[in-house]
């Protein structure tokens, strides 16, 4: 299959953890794969990740960083996946998320803002720009859950 045939795939939090996991997946699948990372720390992360699945199934991947709790980044996400795809985005991963690993009493309200940030208004902000392009949407996260103190 060329490369132009394949379907594409974006998929955020994709630089370790089930992310990475869902661009192995779906590169197996014949996806090319558009990865988004957040920092410049994760940044080598997801392109190990990416030059892994390309060499591995021969698709193309195409890195995009974005902080996915802001809606205009997530605006320019798809808008970068779009440029370098073109109109054959068909699946949103939906899989960046966050922990502090703390006692939810325990958290002052900067913390909790990122958490909500990053693990519930990502997915909102993503479906949103994405809402008249994609056929699939899928929701993850590796983050385990914030325990409540006592």
């Amino acid at each position: 299959m060329l490369m132009s045939e394949r379907k594409v795939a974006i998929i955020t939090g994709g630089s370790r953890g089930i992310g990475a996991a869902m661009v192995d997946k779906l590169g197996e699948l014949n996806y090319n794969i558009v990865i988004n990372y957040n920092s410049d720390h994760s940044k080598a992360k997801a392109q190990e990740v990416a030059d892994a699945v390309s060499e591995k199934y021969g698709v193309e991947t195409f890195l995009v960083q974005a902080n996915v709790a802001d809606f205009d980044s997530c605006q320019h996400l798809v808008d970068e996946a779009v440029q370098h795809f073109g109109d054959k985005i068909e699946a949103l991963v939906n899989n960046a998320g966050v922990t502090n690993n703390s006692n939810w009493v325990d958290v002052d309200h900067h913390a909790y803002e990122k958490l909500i940030g990053v693990n519930l208004m990502s997915a909102l902000h993503m479906t949103r720009t994405w809402s008249t392009t994609p056929t699939r949407i899928t929701n993850a996260t590796s983050s385990p859950p914030v325990p409540w103190g006592g």
